[in-house]
């Protein structure tokens, strides 16, 4: 195996662990099931499988480093086994966000979205959002929405599907008040 690929698979397992760690914040956020109508049972199973794929993702990637820092140059035979087990298994769960939890959050971001722009009385908290300038502009329940929306829809435009995931949990988290650096 390559440095670069393993190189490679850490950059990709860490993005995927910080899209985890941040949806599970969102999931948390009590909005989703009191504001928007979306169904408890879901996003309390979303929330399960994000907790257990953030549990493995991080142990196999700390795994992963430690290896790394046993083996400095790679060449030790008795690590090569557990490296290729360690990045069989992040690739595994790349697998399963791809196709098991990304489209979950694709569509619980649509939803979000739309039901924010159809009752533009929906209570909005953006007092976590930090202060994008030090001018007097005021925040406005149209202002949040339009940024979500710009976010989304970059994250529509990215070419990883990690990057994907991660702009729409940060404009999930802008339509929820959960800030989201």
């Amino acid at each position: 195996m390559s440095d670069k690929y393993i190189h490679d698979s850490r950059q990709e397992s860490k993005l995927i662990a910080d899209t985890l760690t941040q949806l599970n914040n969102v999931l948390s956020n009590d909005k989703l099931k009191t504001v928007y109508s979306l169904d408890v049972g879901e996003i309390d199973s979303l929330k399960e499988i994000v907790a257990k794929m953030l549990n493995k993702i991080n142990t196999d990637t700390a795994y992963l480093d430690f290896i790394k820092g046993e083996d400095v140059f790679g060449t030790d035979p008795t690590f090569a086994g557990q490296r290729h087990k360690m990045i069989a298994s992040i690739e595994s769960i790349s697998t399963d966000f791809q196709f098991n939890i990304f489209p979950k959050i694709e569509r619980i971001t649509d939803q979000v979205l739309q039901q924010a722009k159809e009752k533009p009385d929906t209570p909005l908290d953006y007092t976590t959002i930090p202060p994008k300038s030090t001018t007097s502009e005021k925040t406005t329940i149209g202002k949040v929405l339009d940024k979500a929306e710009e976010i989304i829809n970059h994250g529509k435009r990215a070419m990883e599907i990690a990057s994907k995931a991660y702009m729409f949990v940060k404009g999930l988290g802008l339509l929820l008040g959960v800030y989201i650096p």
